[in-house]
C-alpha cells in the first residue's frame, strides 16, 4: 500500500520491530518511514532537524531549509512606500489607542 509521503517507505510494525536497525540507517541518512498497523498510518519516523550553527544565524537556516525567502530590497525602500493609516479628525491616533488600551489592563 502507498502513502503520499515524500522520499519515503512504508512498512508494518513487524516489519520494523525486526529490521530497526535497517530503518534507523535510512532514517539517518534523510528518508522517511512510515510505520503501519493493519495497513493503516499510526507513526513517522523521520530525520531530526538540525540546529542552526551560532555562525549561520537563523535566518539563513530558514532560507536553506525553504520557509523563508531573502530581502529583495532595503528598508528604505520598503519605507518609501509605506503611509501609516490616517484616522478620522477627532479620532485618536493607533498609538494612543494602544497606550489607552495598556493603561487599562494596568488597571
Amino acid at each position: 500500500m502507498w502513502y503520499p509521503y515524500s522520499m519515503s517507505v512504508t512498512i508494518g510494525i513487524t516489519e520494523l520491530s525486526r529490521h530497526a536497525r535497517r530503518y534507523l540507517d535510512r532514517v539517518r541518512a534523510g528518508e522517511t518511514v512510515v510505520v503501519t498497523d493493519h495497513g493503516e498510518p499510526v507513526a513517522e519516523l523521520r530525520p531530526v532537524p538540525t540546529p542552526p550553527q551560532p555562525s549561520e544565524g537563523v535566518l539563513s537556516h530558514l532560507i536553506a531549509e525553504g520557509r523563508a525567502r531573502p530581502a529583495t530590497g532595503t528598508i528604505e525602500d520598503f519605507l518609501a512606500g509605506y503611509e501609516p493609516p490616517s484616522t478620522e479628525p477627532g479620532e485618536p491616533s493607533l498609538v494612543d489607542l494602544v497606550i489607552q488600551d495598556r493603561a487599562d489592563e494596568r488597571e
